[in-house]
């Protein structure tokens, strides 16, 4: 069975929100790692809201706060499938 990770899954993932990440956690680790995937829409979306909080920063823990998030998605999103946008998406 795979799966497709939305960006609402990977905000809670990447959030640790809870009470959904332990659950999204448990379920996923019930599937092979090669069976989960997302997309780089998903990444997009991703990005496009951290560079958003990121250019309304007034202070400097909030830039480093937004720089941290954007590092911590870029190491995520290499370790992960991202499909692309393409001619049959």
């Amino acid at each position: 069975m795979s799966v497709l990770l939305d960006t609402d899954h990977l905000s809670i993932l990447l959030e640790e929100s809870q009470p959904g990440c332990d659950r999204l956690r448990a379920r996923l680790h019930q599937i092979p790692l090669d069976d989960i995937a997302t997309t780089i829409v998903c990444f997009q979306e991703q990005v496009q809201g951290w560079l958003a909080f990121l250019n309304r920063a007034r202070s400097d823990g909030q830039v480093l706060r937004a720089y941290s998030k954007l590092e911590k998605l870029w190491r995520a999103f290499s370790k992960m499938n991202v499909l692309p946008f393409d001619e049959s998406a």
